[in-house]
């Protein structure tokens, strides 16, 4: 089990609307935020289950979260997780 948190911070000038969060790795989307203030911050949680080919592979287990707002193009960040025994 890969154990993630996710978090989506307004690190800008102007309060942010319409905030939506959405993992397509794990096919999750998380409540749509209807503002997030300057500074302001929230963290998600999620968990991924790892199948045996990728533990037999010892190869970087990838995942991505997109963020999308009403002020900002949609942005995303990608992760890649080493799983072994």
């Amino acid at each position: 089990m890969i154990d993630y948190q996710i978090v989506v911070a307004n690190t800008g000038d102007e309060t942010l609307t319409n905030v939506a969060v959405t993992d397509p790795t794990l096919g999750v989307a998380y409540a749509t935020l209807a503002s997030l203030a300057v500074g302001a911050s929230v963290t998600y949680t999620a968990s991924a289950t790892v199948t045996q080919a990728e533990l037999d592979a010892k190869a970087a287990v990838p995942n991505t979260a997109v963020v999308t707002d009403d002020q900002t193009p949609s942005q995303s960040s990608t992760v890649s997780t080493t799983v072994s025994l």
